[in-house]
């Protein structure tokens, strides 16, 4: 089993909320700001190897990206981990 990683930046000018389902932890992303997200390849039910699955939603208007992972922990580029924001 490999630990891969995937890394999300906002190149936007507004905030994006970053979502782990299942784990149901939230993330906000500023503009100009990234976060990595380190998972292991059979995470998810897709089987090993496969890519994330990651959905793109609006939530009154707020643009959303749901990660599908049992992650439930993001790192910012210094390797802190991130904090959850449910505001």
């Amino acid at each position: 089993m490999a630990r891969l990683r995937q890394v999300f930046k906002n190149a936007s000018d507004a905030s994006l909320i970053l979502f782990l389902e299942l784990s149901t932890a939230r993330f906000r992303l500023a503009p100009g700001d990234e976060m990595t997200l380190f998972y292991d390849d059979d995470a998810y039910s897709d089987g090993i190897g496969a890519p994330l699955r990651i959905e793109y939603m609006l939530d009154s208007a707020e643009p959303q990206i749901v990660i599908y992972t049992h992650e439930d922990t993001m790192f910012l580029p210094d390797g802190s981990e991130a904090e959850t924001n449910y505001d």
